[in-house]
């Protein structure tokens, strides 16, 4: 089994212009929007490297990312056929689509999905070379309260581009920009990192090296609130893995994100994320369970 080190200049949120971050006390407000947040940020990173950063399911499938059982849906939501893989490797030697469509999920709820993705394998004859992907995509979610009619959502947005490349001590470099924008109703909260990151394939018995696996990271967070306060907080993800059992999120470890240390006058505040099962988060605030 082989470590791969992803040398990540990783940046969900292009913080423009912010040579030096502001150093400030994470609030029992910001863990709670950061619960929130950091999961689909973590679900999208694992998915940005699990099968060469190409999710490609539809969206009458239970597997869509979303872990939806649509019930009806209307426009283009995913592609059916599957792409050209000549080294069996996973990585669509190129693939790209577009999705515009609505999604019905029971009664009083729906959400659209508009954006694009492509996939392209350095080397389609070589399952060792690496990959590019980059894409956007917004999701609206919108909930209609059946008695009185009225309704209410929040959307997310996401943007990313990655490349990975074979390095020369037989690991992979992925340079990536990756940005994820949360905004309930009128509120909108951003969340990004910069880290060095470590990823280790399963040891399953097959020879695809990006299907299941093991990231381990070292950081620091970037977030900006929903009145627009900028923190910088330290971040440590431990064992965070993804496999063919949760095929659409992580499916166990750790997300930690705590006060940058040594700040004068302050004890530091601490919001640890477990992940119990695919998909299933819990979260303690200094030690409490947050709600």
């Amino acid at each position: 089994m082989k470590n791969y080190t992803l040398l990540l200049p990783l940046s969900l949120v292009l913080l423009v212009a912010c040579p030096a971050l502001p150093q400030s006390s994470m609030t029992a407000e910001d863990a709670r929007a950061l619960k929130t947040i950091v999961p689909l940020s973590m679900n999208g990173f694992a998915n940005s490297v699990r099968s060469g950063g190409s999710r490609v399911v539809n969206a009458s499938s239970p597997l869509h990312p979303l872990g939806l059982r649509p019930q009806a849906i209307s426009g283009t939501c995913g592609p059916n056929p599957a792409p050209a893989d000549a080294d069996n490797d996973k990585v669509p030697a190129s693939f790209s689509y577009t999705y515009d469509c609505t999604v019905t999920i029971g009664t009083g709820f729906k959400f659209t999905a508009k954006g694009s993705f492509r996939s392209t394998d350095s080397d389609d004859t070589n399952p060792n070379s690496g990959f590019s992907t980059d894409g956007n995509i917004r999701y609206d979610f919108i909930f209609t309260n059946t008695e009185t009619g009225e309704t209410s959502g929040f959307a997310f947005v996401a943007f990313w581009t990655a490349t990975v490349t074979l390095a020369q001590n037989g690991g992979y470099a992925v340079n990536t920009d990756q940005r994820l924008t949360f905004q309930p109703d009128t509120d909108k909260s951003q969340f990004g990192y910069q880290a060095n990151t470590t990823y280790t394939p399963d040891n399953d018995g097959n020879a695809f090296k990006f299907d299941a696996g093991t990231l381990n990271v070292a950081g620091s967070v970037n977030f900006r609130d929903a009145k627009g306060k900028t923190s910088l907080f330290n971040l440590t993800v431990t064992n965070l893995h993804f496999g063919n059992t949760c095929p659409r999120a992580v499916d166990s470890g750790t997300v930690r994100t705590e006060d940058v240390s040594n700040l004068a006058g302050t004890k530091n505040n601490v919001l640890l994320l477990t992940v119990t099962s695919c998909d299933v988060w819990s979260a303690t605030y200094n030690g409490n369970a947050l709600f």
